[in-house]
């Protein structure tokens, strides 16, 4: 208890000093920012053609700049919504006027219809036409008309905003990077840039305001020369006490937010939905004291990543979903990343629930330390808690000039593997689609002792838990003292499974690791197909039998069939269809029996699926999300 109590206490005591200190963005709201510079009074027309990036250049410099406590207003073109999820319905007969022709007011096109959306032309009685000759009920056209769907700005050339401070940029519409512009060269690298700016924020007042990419063009590209030039969404470099919130970001070429050299800078209520490849980033920030918190992000790539430099950071209600994960890196030598914690993050298949990557070799020193993981509920990852210091390895192989010290991890939900460790405990664990959470597998000389899992849950894993070891060998080994309770899987191949006979790719014999002391308790759910595989599998050493094999309430049912048989070979203890041995009598080999269920338990409710939403295509438009989860 005192060696516990000790541990909270630093545990506690790394939580405080890794974080951000104090108040981060600007110091005053946007709502005090009351001289107002709209871009429509600047030449921007929500008309999806005219280039936005000049009204916005034109509006910072000649407004924004010249008048402090000012915000630049990128409005929702809500006058122009009408145009929107209508019908054009023709029941009578328009003539085209011939003499209008003439004079020049028809030309070209005599009706026309572009960009449209939701949108309906049509005649109700099947008499609707438009023909060169009048009649008596005919109406006359003597113009072209031109409908055009409105309320979206395009930009077609790079935006790059210099130095300003006390004022704040209102996007409430949505604007749209032109493929067009960057096969022209007009937009290349980044498509909004804010450079050294001071009492700044970037922010949606109605929380429509978002930048779409396009990416998918990108990609549909025939004899792509790589990436190069492919615009990031957004970024904001060397920066302090600024904050960007409420927006989204949408189908990026390359990265979606990259925020550098940040001071004082908060990040919250981002909604970013992008590509199912790597090279997509959602948040990739570097500075000092920053707080990002309530993002959600759906990509392929890092989630929210945190470069070097970094000092004081808090990383908090971040949710992931088929992404690269959170990450540290990468980093090379004179990387500096310090007092950082992350917290209350949900991770959806995504490639690796947390990643710490360094690259080796080097002349700067360089470290890490003083790094909090803790709260994460991760469903259906490749990796989980994952640390690498030979990342690609792509520097010369030699002592790491990057060092790691002081990280913590707790209160994890995550796939779990051990082997040849003592008194680990793993608490609070979601695994899922994976091959679920094993000791093993183990030959002769393996030492396994003192293990608890507890808390965990699976959903469509290959294994709940498995313990696998080898049969033969010459050096005894075991597996003593392990507890796994309160687990909860939702269809399941294998739930409960034990095998000394993994793979039987060791010369059959005595078992060298004998089982024992092992309880499974408080589990419930359902397996895929019981009747093949129960909810208890245990296959024994048939010369070592394992003993004090337990199992307690336990609460299972079938997805598929109307059955759900345990098995039971050369094992002892209690439970199921497990063998219990007499006082002083010897274990020995026992043919597999068998324990039926033919209706589900009393009381027995089915556990409801995770989370989470499919992939993007990466060759289909990837829409603007109309509702976040934050």
């Amino acid at each position: 208890m005192r060696f516990l109590f000790a541990s909270v206490v630093t545990l506690l005591a790394g939580v405080c000093q890794a974080q951000h200190v104090g108040h981060v963005g600007p110091t005053v709201p946007a709502t005090s920012k009351m001289y107002e510079c709209n871009v429509l009074n600047y030449g921007a027309k929500a008309d999806n053609a005219t280039d936005i990036g000049p009204a916005i250049k034109s509006a910072f410099t000649n407004c924004v700049v010249k008048n402090p406590n000012s915000r630049l207003i990128v409005p929702a073109a809500s006058n122009c919504m009408k145009v929107f999820n209508w019908a054009f319905q023709l029941d009578g007969l328009i003539t085209v006027d011939y003499s209008a022709y003439v004079k020049g007011t028809v030309a070209g096109n005599a009706l026309v219809f572009q960009r449209m959306n939701e949108f309906e032309l049509y005649s109700s009685n099947g008499k609707g036409a438009i023909a060169p000759l009048p009649t008596a009920s005919s109406r006359i056209l003597t113009r072209a008309l031109l409908f055009q769907r409105q309320g979206n700005y395009l930009l077609s050339t790079t935006v790059l905003l210099n130095g300003a401070s006390n004022w704040a940029f209102q996007l409430d519409g949505l604007i749209t990077v032109d493929y067009s512009a960057y096969v022209k060269g007009t937009v290349a690298g980044n498509a909004l840039v804010f450079q050294r700016m001071n009492e700044f924020e970037l922010y949606s007042s109605n929380g429509k305001g978002a930048i779409q990419g396009q990416g998918y063009l990108y990609r549909l590209r025939p004899n792509q020369d790589g990436r190069s030039g492919w615009p990031r969404l957004l970024r904001v470099h060397i920066s302090s006490n600024f904050s960007v919130h409420d927006i989204k970001l949408v189908d990026a070429p390359s990265f979606h937010m990259v925020v550098g050299e940040a001071v004082n800078a908060e990040i919250y209520r981002i909604t970013i939905r992008g590509g199912n490849q790597g090279g997509l980033d959602g948040v990739d920030i570097s500075g000092t004291n920053y707080h990002v918190h309530h993002v959600e992000v759906t990509n392929r790539d890092e989630c929210v990543c945190v470069k070097s430099p970094s000092k004081q950071a808090t990383i908090e209600n971040i949710r992931c979903n088929q992404s690269g994960g959170t990450t540290i890196g990468s980093l090379k030598d004179g990387s500096v990343i310090e007092n950082i914690l992350f917290q209350n993050i949900e991770n959806y298949q995504v490639t690796n629930a947390f990643m710490l990557k360094t690259y080796p070799g080097g002349a700067s020193p360089g470290y890490v330390k003083n790094v909090v993981l803790r709260n994460f509920t991760n469903i259906d990852v490749t990796y989980n808690a994952y640390i690498t210091q030979y990342w690609q390895n792509s520097y010369a192989a030699g002592a790491s000039n990057v060092q790691l010290s002081n990280i913590t991890f707790s209160d994890w939900r995550g796939s779990v593997n051990h082997g040849g460790n003592r008194g680990a405990v793993v608490t609070s664990a979601y695994v899922s689609r994976s091959g679920g959470t094993t000791i093993g597998s183990l030959k002769d000389g393996s030492v396994i002792e003192n293990i608890l899992f507890q808390n965990i849950e699976n959903y469509q894993v290959t294994n709940a838990f498995m313990l696998k070891t080898y049969p033969g060998g010459a050096s005894p080994g075991y597996v003593k003292n392990v507890v796994l309770r309160n687990f909860t899987n939702i269809d399941v191949t294998y739930n409960a499974y034990i095998t000394q006979y993994w793979q039987n790719s060791y010369a059959a014999g005595a078992s060298n690791v004998q089982l024992s002391n092992i309880t499974f308790s408080d589990w419930r759910g359902s397996v895929n197909h019981g009747g093949n595989r129960g909810a208890v599998v245990v296959v024994g050493s048939e010369t070592n039998p394992p003993v004090n094999v337990n199992v307690k309430n336990f609460s299972f049912w079938t997805i598929n069939g109307n059955k759900v048989v345990d098995r039971c070979d050369s094992t002892y203890g209690g439970g199921s269809c497990i063998k219990a041995l007499s006082s002083k009598a010897t274990p020995t080999r026992y043919a597999a029996v068998s324990a039926t269920a033919t209706a589900a338990p009393a009381g027995w409710v089915q556990p409801s699926a995770p989370w989470g939403i499919p992939a993007y295509d990466l060759y289909k438009p990837i829409p603007v999300p109309t509702s976040t989860f934050y």
